[in-house]
């Protein structure tokens, strides 16, 4: 059915521009006072716009620059991710450009609290150390995996029950004639040497250098667990300690 009013689309167009426009005269007086107030609102955010895009542009430049460090030093890393527990070399000369720069530098956190770009300086012996546990601990376990026992070595230094440096948790018993209980079975026991090239090893560094450089600013994922074992045995000492989580395959308990 043809419309009478309006025979064509153009005329309703015209039709509702001379509505706004006599609206516009009835509220503000004048078209020009509708311009300038129009004029000024735009004027005013566009101005708020280019501020906010002047303060972001530095902190996205960082942030830029920051990942183009890590995909270039960390390539080997994805790699590591897909092929868990796979204990095949990965190309030498990428694995140990990982290894160099996490020796020197700090990973992008991943169980960080806050944000924090500062460098902290990390100890070698105590990356060492940590990152040693870690992957005869958990070497062929998840990246959570890897953070979860790296974690109770970290409770271990809070609690005044056990030695005060990362080294000194890791190897305690490991060296003494009065005892044969190694806290840590490995440091006891005849080991293969560490596959520097293997996807194992720069994930263990990789979680050994993020929980040294965000020591006190990460998520407890294990809720201060000082103890864990694997899930298939039952030691006498799991039942006097409370449990708390199982992650992979190792279960983890707090002190009760």
């Amino acid at each position: 059915m043809e419309n009478n009013l309006f025979p064509s689309k153009s005329s309703f167009a015209v039709f509702v521009w001379l509505t706004l426009s006599l609206v516009a005269i009835l509220s503000f007086g004048n078209t020009e006072q509708l311009y300038s107030k129009i004029t000024a609102t735009v004027d005013h955010s566009l101005a708020r716009l280019l501020n906010i895009q002047n303060s972001m542009l530095p902190y996205v430049t960082e942030k830029l620059e920051t990942v183009s460090q890590i995909i270039e030093s960390l390539s080997v890393i994805g790699t590591a991710h897909a092929t868990e527990g796979d204990e095949s070399p990965l190309d030498p000369s990428a694995a140990e450009a990982a290894s160099a720069w996490l020796f020197k530098s700090t990973v992008e956190p991943t169980f960080a609290l806050q944000e924090d770009t500062t460098p902290v300086p990390i100890p070698k012996n105590d990356l060492q150390c940590m990152a040693d546990n870690i992957y005869y601990e958990a070497g062929s376990q998840s990246y959570v995996g890897k953070i979860a026992v790296g974690q109770v070595v970290l409770n271990r230094l809070k609690s005044p029950s056990y030695p005060r440096t990362i080294c000194g948790v890791i190897y305690e018993g490991s060296q003494s004639t009065q005892t044969a209980v190694c806290q840590f079975s490995w440091t006891c026991s005849k080991r293969p040497p560490v596959v520097k090239n293997s996807a194992n090893w720069i994930q263990s560094l990789r979680a050994a250098n993020e929980l040294l450089a965000n020591n006190g600013k990460m998520i407890d994922i294990i809720e201060g667990a000082t103890s864990f074992h694997a899930s298939y045995i039952k030691p006498a000492w799991a039942k006097r300690l409370k449990f708390v989580a199982q992650i992979d395959g190792h279960l983890f308990y707090a002190e009760r």
